[in-house]
């Protein structure tokens, strides 16, 4: 085999495990979670070195480079338990993930760089950046107490959702580099992708009980159902709030009250009769109540 069939085959590889472990679907997650604190802060920003296009592709390489770290992190507990995916296949090796990883992370450093020009001096572009990467290496490690955080599920999501505060403000100085400052509007928009991906972590973690399965946590596990939907309904209420607060009550927030109607209902078919289909539903339900409150933020911060 040739040196060009190897090369050829490690990128087939790594296209296939893309396609598996990082699918399209984060990659419009990465470019969502990056609209709202773009948007949000491209009010204020100027002119700087690239384009609006190079700003999410670099939301896109700190998820991807999430996802490697991840799989690093669970690689042996993955052999055991998903002995059918393409890294544990041995199609490609920690050492390409590693590359691709360490690449996706000089993205980050190169374009936070060429933001940062002198309208950057005594911003928060660079702690912003800095906290950032701090928070997603102590994730990787698991904040070096792992076997503890693995027991206790909530704590680990929390642990895990809470770096959407820093990187919110990254995202945000990446747009307005002479960004110094933050207000109460500024924590909010952060706010609004931290309790996005609190609901969708939930939301995704949320059986059945004829479905539950040793070794695999759940939060309906850890609280039952109907403490399960207490929180999604009360992470649902706030977010839609949030969002109010921000775009101030335009008539966009109908959309956002409109699906988390919606939410509370399928949340109260699921509460009482617990089945497969309906968890299925709340997923989907409230997928698409962060689709719909999305929209209505960038839309509503587009009128103001």
């Amino acid at each position: 085999m040739t040196n060009d069939d190897t090369k050829s085959g490690k990128l087939t590889g790594l296209w296939q495990w893309s396609m598996e472990r990082f699918p399209v679907f984060h990659w419009i997650f990465a470019a969502v979670l990056f609209s709202g604190p773009y948007v949000w802060q491209h009010r204020f920003g100027s002119e700087q070195a690239g384009s609006d296009v190079l700003l999410f592709f670099t939301s896109f390489c700190f998820f991807l480079l999430l996802r490697v770290f991840d799989e690093h992190k669970d690689y042996e507990l993955d052999c055991k338990n998903h002995p059918q995916r393409v890294l544990q296949r041995g199609v490609i090796s920690l050492g390409d993930l590693k590359v691709l990883g360490i690449a996706a992370a000089i993205v980050t450093l190169l374009v936070t760089f060429l933001r940062g020009n002198e309208d950057a001096v005594g911003g928060l572009l660079w702690p912003a950046y800095v906290m950032t990467m701090l928070w997603a290496g102590l994730m990787a490690k698991e904040f070096f107490v792992g076997d503890w955080l693995e027991t206790n599920l909530p704590l680990y999501g929390l642990s895990h959702m809470a770096i959407m505060f820093p990187l919110s403000l990254w995202f945000m100085t990446l747009t307005n580099p002479s960004l110094s400052n933050i207000g109460f509007l500024d924590v909010l928009v952060m706010g609004v992708n931290f309790f996005t991906g609190a609901i969708g972590e939930v939301a995704r973690k949320t059986y059945a009980p004829s479905d539950e399965r040793d070794g695999v946590d759940s939060y309906t596990k850890n609280f039952g159902v109907a403490g399960t939907t207490m929180i999604l309904n009360a992470f649902s209420l706030i977010l839609v709030a949030m969002t109010a607060i921000v775009i101030e009550g335009h008539y966009f927030s109908v959309l956002s009250v409109a699906a988390l109607v919606f939410t509370i209902l399928c949340n109260r078919s699921y509460r009482k009769q617990p089945t497969t289909e309906a968890a299925k539903k709340v997923e989907n339900s409230h997928s698409l109540l962060l689709m719909a409150n999305y929209t209505a933020l960038l839309l509503g911060i587009g009128f103001l």
